[in-house]
């Protein structure tokens, strides 16, 4: 296991155990398994969030199916001529505000995108598939982090009541769409799809076809290959525990919460095979509650997780607990705040023999990963300050210590960076297996521009992997910028194609 690095910023002289619990439950469901990754902004679905980066940092020997909300950068809309209405918590989750069918649906999808359409075809626009933000991982050592055929489907809502199903589908044809996956009830279903090659990012047309004017609304994308691992995401910004184990309707711009029968709904819509074991992976801030209340507020969600299952005619998921990192913010400041939770959910799983635990924080000692010294000297001590994974076990490391200084949180000392979701999901991927799933890297890596980490990347944000001094041109040749001693650079504010030493940088 993990060596222990440095001295704790946050450790009581006499800590809680809060070592892991029944992980053998989810240890054979790693490779095969459907996870569903259930939380708040811990849990949304791209590279600077933990439960994403595990399709990049465990080692899977492909990915068999993703789901991702329309805000998710592996499947987010292009802006088109007809625009959609964002439908989220600050509108209340109203669809089809001010109609006979208006409705309320807050499942943490990361955003729901709703149009109101005429009867007839309707061109709605392009969908943007990020694959290349799976193409380091393990899965993509061949190229492509999907096997054999693969096909992108939307994952389509419709109202109670509403006069016309949501047929939307990825097609560049007007032609009338197939039969959907679970035919035209209300509620979630999957619309017509499209093959697609997932060796590099794609751009799929997104259409609707109605009988007659509808307001449609799409909550999502579902991409799948040969059956494998199937990793699903509900989570989406500032939800907390009780918002997952009340089975009611949200209330406009105060209460985030869902239906079970919605939540049944999207179960049974997304499965693609009925009899794939499934873990439902719990990863939520800290928050500052009461134990009591702390406690029922757990044991309602997890109540509320089973029933749905029941409720869509799947078996019962194995339920993980997943306790975070270690954070500092003007709430969660002491170490009893930041263990309180972990304590109740450890507490749990010892007492259900379906309910497995890890904790983050415990594994790194309760050190706060801002860049303080203890910080740093916790990495320095550690395998992982310098690791490596998928391609870079061809490539060059993560320097982890030499690129963060021991920050792996945001400003806020609440969320990880990108460096810190790499991290905390190799970490997480050990303690689910029992050995690293870090690879020993190469003794001689290749030049520094044939790998520039991350990429693509965001603009602003620094990119590291090529050699000192070196130019920055964009797709025109004009020189944009310069590399420093380190290799390192920031990534341009205009999003484009951008090269480095020979090697293409996508900034978005």
């Amino acid at each position: 296991m993990l060596a222990s690095g440095g001295g704790a910023a946050q450790t009581l002289s006499n800590p809680p155990d809060l070592s892991p619990v029944d992980v053998d439950l989810v240890r054979p469901l790693i490779a095969e398994g459907r996870w569903i990754w259930m939380g708040d902004s811990y849990a949304v679905p791209y590279r600077l969030r933990v439960p994403f980066a595990t399709l990049v940092t465990w080692p899977l020997s492909h990915v068999g199916a993703v789901s991702v909300g329309p805000k998710s950068p592996l499947g987010r809309q292009v802006p088109a001529e007809i625009q959609p209405q964002v439908v989220a918590d600050g509108n209340g989750f109203v669809l089809a505000a001010g109609t006979p069918t208006e409705d309320r649906m807050g499942l943490p999808l990361y955003q729901m995108l709703e149009w109101d359409l005429p009867a007839g075809d309707s061109d709605l626009g392009r969908m943007y598939l990020g694959f290349s933000y799976l193409l380091d991982g393990y899965a993509a050592l061949d190229g492509t982090p999907f096997n054999g055929p693969t096909e992108a489907r939307p994952l389509v809502y419709t109202r109670p009541g509403a006069a016309s199903p949501s047929r939307l589908r990825y097609s560049d044809t007007s032609e009338t769409p197939s039969p959907r996956l679970v035919g035209d009830a209300d509620g979630f279903a999957l619309g017509q799809g499209t093959a697609i090659e997932t060796s590099r990012d794609r751009l799929v047309p997104l259409r609707a076809s109605l009988d007659v004017p509808e307001v449609v609304h799409l909550a999502g994308t579902v991409i799948a290959g040969e059956p494998g691992h199937y990793a699903q995401f509900l989570g989406d910004e500032s939800w907390s525990y009780w918002g997952f184990s009340s089975d009611a309707d949200p209330v406009p711009d105060s209460l985030k919460r869902f239906r079970t029968d919605d939540l049944a709904g999207y179960l049974a819509a997304t499965t693609l095979d009925p009899a794939q074991p499934s873990v439902v992976a719990i990863h939520l801030a800290h928050e500052r509650r009461p134990e009591a209340l702390l406690r029922t507020t757990l044991e309602r969600m997890v109540a509320q997780t089973r029933d749905a299952f029941d409720r869509s005619g799947l078996g019962a998921p194995v339920i993980l607990f997943v306790h975070p990192q270690a954070i500092d913010t003007a709430i969660i400041d002491t170490a009893e705040k930041n263990e309180r939770n972990g304590v109740v959910m450890r507490e749990m799983a010892l007492a259900d023999d379906r309910i497995a635990f890890v904790s983050l924080y415990d594994a790194t000692d309760g050190v706060v990963f801002d860049g303080r010294p203890e910080a740093r000297a916790w990495l320095e001590a550690s395998p992982y300050a310098s690791f490596c994974f998928g391609s870079r076990c061809r490539g060059r490391a993560v320097e982890l210590l030499a690129e963060s200084g021991g920050n792996l949180l945001d400003a806020r000392r609440l969320h990880t960076t990108e460096h810190g979701a790499l991290f905390f999901s190799a970490l997480l991927g050990e303690l689910l297996t029992g050995r690293p799933v870090a690879c020993d890297c190469p003794t001689e890596p290749p030049p520094a521009s044939g790998l520039l980490f991350p990429n693509p990347i965001r603009t602003g944000d620094w990119v590291s992997g090529a050699l000192p001094d070196e130019p920055v041109y964009d797709a025109r040749g004009r020189r944009v910028g310069r590399t420093d001693p380190a290799g390192r650079f920031v990534a341009p504010s205009v999003p484009g194609v951008y090269f480095v030493g020979g090697a293409r940088l996508v900034v978005q």
